[in-house]
């Protein structure tokens, strides 16, 4: 059997990993001396919550790689081979971790991915992957489709508020407070090696709604037979506008609304959405 792992930052949906026996290895979010397991001691609602009541942006910190290894060797040993699907490696050390884990059980079939993308975009090839494997396709021929799928895997993001940029220091108060009376709405991308690149700025949630809509149509004119994931910070009402706009412009085969987790969430903040697709 072909075994497919990947981390939490994936943020697929719990009824997905179940359908298709997918282990999700959470990270650790930390608030100050609170240590908490991402999406396991930790609800997407109670981490936003948390989240604007602190005045220090939380931290994370990835698993270790002897967690990788523990759980390497069980699926090892029992016959599986395993297919592990990481978080981008330029913005967490999960996808080294496991390559070390790699090492250390030194035996068996272990491929390591960097999804050079993260969260849904990290997740969309951790569901291709593991609907590959439940069709029965081989080891090859799931890492070949990995591999083209990885290169076409686009992300469109706005920011609803730029209030986590503040507290994290990416932008100086002064120059936020002013963003943020202006209504300035920025349009962060994916890059190929997985960093979040700020590509535009708009003025008002509809323009920036307006963009991804935008985006999506210079990527690709047919999606009757795609899977795209809508995904959204704490409150759904921003997904909500823009579900019904993706709908109004494409026949899109399968759309899935995810929640987005404490790391992504972390960096883009509250209201925030965005469109994952590949192309």
């Amino acid at each position: 059997m072909i075994k497919i792992i990947t981390d939490s930052v994936a943020d697929l949906p719990k009824d997905l990993c179940e359908q298709y026996n997918i282990t999700v290895v959470p990270l650790q979010v930390i608030f100050g001396d609170a240590i908490y397991l991402d999406g396991i001691d930790l609800t997407h609602e109670a981490f936003f919550a948390k989240m604007a009541q602190s005045e220090k942006l939380p931290t994370t910190s990835q698993p270790t790689p002897q967690v990788y290894a523990e759980l390497f060797a069980q699926e090892v040993d029992a016959g599986n081979e395993v297919i592990v699907i990481t978080l981008a490696k330029v913005l967490s050390g999960c996808n080294q971790a496991a390559h070390l884990a790699k090492e250390i059980v030194g035996r068996g079939s272990i491929d390591i991915i960097d999804s050079q993308s993260a969260c849904m975009g990290q997740g969309l090839l951790v569901l291709l992957a593991a609907r590959m494997a439940a069709e029965g396709k081989s080891r090859d021929e799931i890492l070949a489709a990995l591999e083209v799928a990885i290169e076409h895997s686009r992300a469109f993001v706005m920011v609803a508020t730029l209030d986590n940029l503040i507290k994290g220091g990416r932008l100086k108060p002064v120059a936020g407070a002013v963003a943020n009376i202006l209504n300035i709405k920025p349009m962060i991308e994916i890059d190929r090696e997985g960093h979040l690149v700020n590509t535009a700025k708009v003025r008002g949630i509809q323009k920036g709604l307006q963009h991804i809509i935008k985006r999506m149509k210079e990527e690709r004119e047919d999606y009757s037979g795609a899977t795209i994931a809508l995904v959204y910070t704490c409150d759904p009402t921003n997904a909500d506008l823009l579900e019904a706009m993706v709908k109004e412009n494409f026949q899109v085969g399968e759309i899935l609304r995810c929640p987005c987790g404490a790391v992504i969430g972390t960096h883009i903040g509250a209201g925030a959405v965005a469109i994952f697709m590949i192309k």
